[in-house]
């Protein structure tokens, strides 16, 4: 399957861009691409895919510099670690009293 490359550059100033290679870029069979882009601010990190548009089931190698990445699940273990008492919780320090 042929699909577009998708990039967002992020700059210093905090600003970004977009950039979207059609897949035609691969029209030629090849493996491996190589893209110049110029420009007079400093690139600060660069995301592939940052919309998650492509069919890229592992999105850890999609950031540079290197960003640790979470599943949903992970998300939502670590939110319900750090929320409230559960039930059973909150009923026992109702009856424990100090």
């Amino acid at each position: 399957m042929v699909m577009p490359v998708i990039y967002e550059l992020q700059y210093e100033d905090g600003t970004s861009e977009v950039i979207r290679i059609p897949a035609e870029i691969w029209r030629k069979g090849e493996k491996k691409i190589t893209k110049v882009h110029a420009s007079d601010k400093k690139i600060t990190r660069i995301v592939l895919d940052p919309f998650l548009e492509t069919a890229d089931i592992d999105t850890e190698n999609n950031y540079f510099p290197k960003e640790e990445q979470f599943s949903k699940f992970e998300i939502f273990k670590r939110s319900t670690q750090r929320s409230q008492k559960n039930p059973m919780q909150k009923d026992r320090s109702a009856i424990i009293k100090p």
